[in-house]
């Protein structure tokens, strides 16, 4: 998650925006494990950011 989702580095410093941006990365990371289920077999074990990169 902390890599794909951008959950490497906190966006400020105030401590309930730094949680609402956590709680939308941990919402995307749980929606992307959710999509993976219904992805061809060959991307179903690829992380977020091979398939976000992939043209």
């Amino acid at each position: 998650m902390k890599n794909d989702f951008g959950a490497r580095q906190m966006p400020c410093g105030d401590f309930n925006a730094n949680a609402l941006y956590f709680d939308i990365c941990s919402l995307s990371y749980n929606l992307f494990a959710l999509m993976r289920q219904i992805l061809p077999l060959e991307f179903a074990n690829k992380r977020a950011k091979y398939l976000r990169n992939r043209r």
